[in-house]
């Protein structure tokens, strides 16, 4: 419902879904849609890509630390 939520949200599935993972042998993730598309809205960016939906500084700061997790 809010850019906080939605932030907090997708940190704790990198936290708690994809860096467990990592550990695993995983080596690549995707995320496809980086904007909405007329009739979904599950990107990063609006539509009209005007508005980031999420906190860009947060998200980053979590996708370095996936990439910094030790696999041994």
């Amino acid at each position: 419902d809010t850019r906080e939520a939605l932030t907090t949200a997708y940190l704790d599935l990198l936290a708690n879904e994809l860096e467990p993972l990592i550990t695993q042998g995983l080596a690549a993730a995707i995320y496809t849609q980086t904007t909405d598309v007329e009739i979904e809205i599950n990107g990063y960016l609006t539509y009209d890509r005007k508005v980031e939906k999420m906190d860009a500084e947060a998200v980053r700061k979590a996708h370095e630390r996936l990439m910094a997790v030790d696999m041994s």
